[in-house]
């Protein structure tokens, strides 16, 4: 609740990710939730350091949203940055996770859509996308 009422009208632009590990639910189902809490727990110390590392990324803005969906605000509005970021992101996350992927969908401010809950819906919508590609994709709502 607090990151949704979070004040961005002094902020000009923004982009969110909203992302998942893609085999957490299989993880939880075959091996049970004390595993997968445990990827979950790696992978936010794992994720925080990481992020902390990128100036593009506001710090503090690594958010555990519901269930396996992970958001990041990022302070960088170009799409092919952020894309390079993500892949980037997703190459050391494998490296560090063995057998795992992310899926994620990326939103961005523009002119009518300026909102922190109009990008976060945009966002939600482009990772519900990438889910339907494949395991592993990305999409983009601009």
């Amino acid at each position: 609740k607090k990151l949704q009422s979070a004040d961005l009208s002094s902020v000009s632009s923004f982009a969110l990710c909203l992302f998942k590990i893609d085999q957490l639910k299989e993880i939880n189902r075959k091996e049970g939730f004390e595993k997968g809490d445990l990827l979950l727990k790696n992978f936010g110390k794992w994720a925080t350091a990481y992020v902390s590392k990128n100036p593009e990324v506001w710090s503090n803005s690594l958010f555990r949203m519901d269930g396996n969906e992970i958001l990041i605000v990022f302070n960088e509005d170009n799409p092919q940055k952020l894309a390079q970021w993500f892949a980037q992101f997703s190459k050391e996350f494998s490296k560090n996770f063995e057998n795992c992927t992310l899926s994620a969908g990326f939103s961005i401010t523009n002119v009518t859509r300026t909102s922190f809950e109009e990008v976060y819906e945009k966002a939600k919508e482009a990772l519900d996308q990438a889910k339907l590609v494949g395991l592993g994709k990305t999409s983009l709502m601009l």
